[in-house]
């Protein structure tokens, strides 16, 4: 069973980063591993851009800065610096399929807490391709089931109002059929909550006869709101499950204007997938915006039942221009308001 491992970016500009994370994606069912971006401190594996002449002091202070992760120098050249691991890429390229996958599966091979003995590997763009497995799952997938995601979901089917209690301090209470829920504590306070596993939430189905008791003092808040933000939070960049990377897709309708205002990357990707149906990856590439911030989106507006997904070609992307964000759902003054 492949196993969850993590990885960040130093140095890197928003397109290669972008570039990289495009690529990663597609090599998916060629590595052992599920790998998910995460930020430097918690990552396992950064790669360093080092195109910018690193000093041995100055490789020894990243190192020394991030020790729990191994160092992967990501350059156009050779490096005369004592480094175990280098991946060479082409001039303004992102490095082939085959060079990350070899170098990623190599190195999760490793158990990382052993010092590792140095070899030298360097791993250098090719036309050689490596035979990828055809029965390798898929990686940076996320299951909702795994989260309180998955409670929310399953109140939701089963049409029955849920009394989670979290920590015995917690109480969040569901009402699928009225699409509400109650809390004593803001939603802002739930985002540890969201990451839990459903087997420490003391679940209880209430009827609503007993409900009444527990949510006399409390306000009624959108479940919509409660879905939106449990799925950024356990989303970080992961497709979720029985994702299809080939699937076009294009926005139904906005989201709640709440929901997205605080995130200018969300203002454009909702207003380039409102106008176009592309696939996620040609979408971040379009709108040139992180990959993970259309993931996200793209994964929360689809919990929401907001996607369509089509495999008509015909339909064809166009530019994102600043005319169509002004005269898109958002007015121009609630756009510039939030993009100052």
């Amino acid at each position: 069973m492949s196993k969850l491992k993590t990885l960040a970016f130093l140095n890197f500009s928003d397109k290669q980063q972008q570039d990289f994370l495009s690529i990663l994606i597609l090599s998916e069912q060629g590595l052992d591993d599920n790998w998910s971006i995460v930020k430097k401190k918690q990552a396992t594996i950064i790669f360093v851009q080092s195109d910018t002449n690193l000093t041995p002091v100055q490789w020894k202070e990243i190192e020394q800065t991030y020790p729990q992760a191994k160092l992967v120098a990501y350059s156009e050249n050779l490096i005369n610096l004592e480094i175990q691991w280098t991946l060479l890429t082409k001039k303004s390229k992102p490095p082939l399929r085959s060079s990350l996958i070899a170098l990623l599966n190599k190195i999760g091979k490793i158990k990382l807490e052993l010092k590792l003995e140095s070899d030298g590997l360097i791993y250098q763009d090719s036309e050689e391709s490596i035979k990828i497995q055809e029965n390798k799952t898929k990686i940076n997938l996320f299951f909702p089931e795994r989260y309180l995601l998955g409670v929310i979901q399953k109140s939701l089917d089963l049409k029955k109002i849920y009394h989670c209690k979290i920590s015995n301090k917690i109480s969040l209470f569901l009402l699928p059929q009225q699409n509400c829920y109650f809390c004593d504590v803001e939603i802002t306070d739930l985002k540890p909550i969201f990451l839990m596993p459903p087997k420490e939430i003391n679940i209880t189905v209430l009827k609503e006869k007993e409900l009444k008791k527990h949510v006399k003092n409390l306000k009624t808040k959108a479940l919509n709101d409660l879905l939106w933000h449990s799925t950024i939070a356990v989303s970080q960049g992961r497709f979720m499950k029985n994702h299809n990377h080939e699937d076009r897709v294009r926005l139904k309708y906005w989201p709640d204007i709440s929901q997205i205002s605080t995130n200018k990357s969300y203002l454009t990707i909702a207003n380039f997938m409102s106008n176009n149906t592309e696939n996620v990856i040609k979408i971040a590439q379009q709108t040139q915006q992180q990959l993970s911030d259309v993931v996200d989106f793209y994964n929360a507006c689809n919990i929401l039942g907001l996607i369509d997904k089509t495999s008509d070609l015909s339909l064809v992307s166009k530019p994102l221009t600043n005319s169509t964000l002004i005269n898109s759902f958002v007015s121009k003054k609630l756009y510039l308001e939030v993009a100052a």
